[in-house]
């Protein structure tokens, strides 16, 4: 696929994004009573506008990448917003319970990950969630794959003793072990016979710039493989919709932490991208692939909002979650030496060890 497509379509799937995570802060801060001064859809000059009965600017900016909800806060402390008085300082976000403060907070990683798991329930109850069958073909016998014993035609039913009902299954399965070092414990169905294989992995594509795990193994999809659709109750799907969020949220999670450790390239932060091409050797991507992939970038969006780092949201529910537990709410000179603590920390600290984990590696 074109990369200028696949650019398109990621910049206008995280403009979206980010705009459903700022309207989960608003719509969790009016149910908390906290002022919302305006909410912007885009960004640039304001074509369009509407005022609420809550007093709430909603702007249609001229330029459509992503969103803002503006709250009531203290403009010393968050660099932004109206100057608080005796008049309004009731409706504001510093004077909320700390409980509702934390809610404000979590909406909007919260109204990423409800997006996700929409599209996964979507698809599930429109008998749109295919499920391509897990038949692999070995075509070069000069492959891990064939050395470890592994022939066309055999069905991977598990990896590592997990599962894989479908070829998106495996895709997630392997990317959770980006970095290791011992074998990969393939079970495979052959002429209805189980039979387990076992392939050696040393820091398995760890120093690769962009990630190919089918193709460093040696497998690929059998096209010819029939799909498989799921045909189980509403509630059924229901349940199954919310287990690949679920699952989802755990695998990208797993991305983030092997990447903070140097368990994985920086250059590959968007493996989980390339995986949700659910192994089709990324070409012909159905529009419900790219849905899958929508899912994947709203619930990236969440978890790194989760970071306790400046600008996202980590360090506001680092901080709420304090006053909660302790009833003590802190200082804004407090909160700002640990805004600024976190931004030297995530921009010196993480990307500095990742950078200098890249040269090391690029020298070596």
């Amino acid at each position: 696929m074109d990369i200028v497509i696949i650019a398109v379509v990621i910049m206008a799937a995280l403009s979206v994004q980010v705009m459903m995570h700022e309207f989960g802060h608003c719509v969790a801060a009016k149910l908390a009573g906290v002022e919302v001064e305006h909410f912007d859809i885009g960004i640039g000059p304001t074509i369009l506008k509407y005022t609420d009965r809550q007093g709430t600017v909603f702007n249609l900016k001229a330029i459509p990448l992503g969103g803002f909800a503006q709250l009531l806060v203290e403009e010393s402390l968050y660099g932004g917003g109206t100057k608080i008085t005796e008049d309004n300082r009731e409706r504001s976000f510093p004077e909320a319970p700390p409980a509702w403060k934390l809610t404000i907070m979590l909406a909007g990683p919260g109204a990423n990950f409800l997006v996700a798991f929409v599209i996964f329930l979507a698809l599930q109850l429109g008998n749109m969630a295919v499920q391509t069958v897990p038949i692999i073909d070995v075509a070069d016998q000069d492959t891990k794959a064939y050395a470890a014993g592994l022939r066309s035609g055999d069905r991977i039913v598990s990896i590592d003793g997990v599962e894989t009902a479908s070829w998106q299954d495996i895709g997630v399965r392997l990317l959770d072990r980006v970095g290791d070092t011992g074998t990969l414990e393939l079970g495979v169905m052959r002429d209805g016979q189980r039979q387990d294989y076992a392939v050696s992995i040393q820091d398995w594509e760890s120093d690769k710039r962009f990630m190919d795990v089918f193709g460093d193994i040696g497998i690929a999809h059998d096209r010819t493989a029939e799909a498989l659709t799921p045909n189980t109750s509403a509630i059924g799907r229901m349940v199954s919709a919310v287990e690949e969020t679920f699952s989802m949220i755990v695998n990208t999670t797993l991305v983030y932490i092997k990447v903070a450790f140097a368990d994985m390239s920086i250059f590959n932060f968007f493996g989980p991208l390339q995986l949700m091409q659910l192994g089709e050797d990324g070409t012909q991507l159905t529009w419900t692939d790219y849905a899958k992939i929508f899912a994947l970038l709203s619930i990236a969006l969440g978890l790194i909002n989760l970071f306790p780092g400046p600008i996202v949201d980590g360090l506001s529910v680092i901080w709420s979650s304090v006053e909660l537990v302790t009833g003590i709410r802190p200082s804004p000179r407090v909160y700002q030496i640990s805004w600024i603590a976190g931004f030297i920390l995530f921009y010196f600290g993480f990307i500095g060890l990742c950078v200098v984990y890249e040269i090391v590696r690029v020298i070596s």
